[in-house]
């Protein structure tokens, strides 16, 4: 028997997207108008703890609860909760520092690719600078990103052959 998402399910996807999604702009939004200092000194700070707890969260917490098939939608959503916080620490950082050591207007064409441009011209920016520190932080937010992903694809793969076996 097939599985598929429920329209619970479904509905709990989109709202996590469309705040993701507000989220970006807002920040977006927050920075050009009010300038990185603010996203700097109020947001970064923020977001820094949340990424640790939300870090420390995903692996000690939600992914041993999606393992279980009990608890199976509790731990998907709690990694899903997890990944947005920790896309948006990236997000933010990396935006942070294109605003701060180039431009905002290469700040803006980042956010104009969907903001998956932030990501590779912060690396970019880092490296002509020569801001070593700074692209230590973006690959590390990018290898907690990234591990979230294949966590929740390994998973979900796992729930998927194991629907396939029951049918």
């Amino acid at each position: 028997m097939k599985r598929t998402p429920t329209a619970s399910q479904e509905l709990l996807a989109g709202i996590f997207f469309n705040l993701f999604v507000l989220f970006t702009i807002g920040l977006a939004l927050a920075a050009f108008f009010s300038g990185a200092r603010f996203l700097v000194e109020k947001v970064l700070p923020w977001l820094g703890v949340a990424f640790v707890v939300a870090t420390i969260a995903y692996i000690l917490v939600f992914l041993p609860l999606a393992l279980i098939s009990l608890t199976k939608p509790v731990g998907f959503l709690g990694i899903e909760i997890c990944s947005f916080i920790l896309l948006s620490t990236m997000w933010t950082a990396c935006f942070s520092y294109i605003y701060l050591f180039s431009s905002p207007w290469l700040a803006a064409l980042g956010t104009i690719f969907f903001d998956f441009g932030v990501v590779p011209l912060a690396m970019i920016v880092a490296i002509w600078h020569g801001l070593w520190g700074h692209l230590l932080d973006i690959l590390i937010f990018t290898l907690f990103a990234v591990c979230s992903f294949i966590g929740l694809y390994v998973l979900a793969a796992r729930e998927h052959s194991r629907a396939a076996i029951e049918s």
